[in-house]
């Protein structure tokens, strides 16, 4: 890992003690936030880093295998997903400066087995995230996810477009997630405005590749 200085034109080695996943990084350069993957049976855990600490636990976690997904915009709040010994991943949100980790509750919809978290608003009162359906297509087995929002720690509700229907794979927010964008690419604002932003000329036909 290694930050580039463009007042001195120089970079910044930053030695990490295992492999890591999603690496996050302040605006200016002076935290990080990632997922350290340490051997088995070692715990996977969040850790952030500043140049006077070094790396260090992020406090106050309840699940034993906690992965950051994302961070608000101002770097104040992370979003991830974890599980204790295997069971059903959980979605969560985490304040960096108190520590504490918030699990948030899983969609009571038909065949939903698990969500995840993945944006989260500059004051941490709204996530937006997917919850995780197993599916079948012609007997082949996949993962579905629907996008789904928390406000204020409450239950979640799955978005629909203003047909009812359920919108698929929430990939992004504002920086108070007063609009969603989505795989597709949908958006949807909290007014119940919704559209598409349009397809890319002689992209792939399937809806996956386009997520804002």
């Amino acid at each position: 890992l290694v930050l580039w200085h463009p007042d001195t034109q120089a970079w910044e080695w930053v030695p990490r003690p295992h492999d890591a996943g999603v690496t996050l990084i302040s605006p200016d350069g002076s935290s990080i936030v990632t997922t350290f993957l340490p051997q088995k049976p070692d715990p996977v855990n969040v850790v952030t880093w500043n140049r006077t600490d070094g790396w260090q636990p992020l406090s106050g976690s309840t699940v034993a295998q906690s992965a950051a997904n994302n961070v608000s915009r101002n770097f104040r709040f992370v979003v991830g997903a974890g599980n204790n010994n295997g069971e059903p991943a959980q979605a969560w949100v985490w304040a960096m400066d108190g520590g504490v980790q918030q699990l948030l509750s899983t969609p009571q919809s038909d065949g939903v087995v698990a969500a995840l978290a993945g944006m989260v608003s500059d004051d941490g009162s709204v996530v937006i995230g997917n919850a995780i359906r197993p599916a079948q297509w012609e007997g082949f087995f996949y993962s579905e996810y629907v996008a789904t929002r928390w406000v204020g720690g409450g239950s979640p509700t799955i978005l629909r477009d203003p047909d009812g229907n359920e919108l698929y794979e929430a990939s992004a927010c504002n920086a108070d997630c007063s609009i969603v964008f989505g795989t597709g690419v949908w958006f949807l604002k909290n007014d119940g405005e919704f559209g598409f932003l349009g397809k890319i000329p002689d992209g792939f036909p399937t809806p996956g590749p386009f997520g804002a």
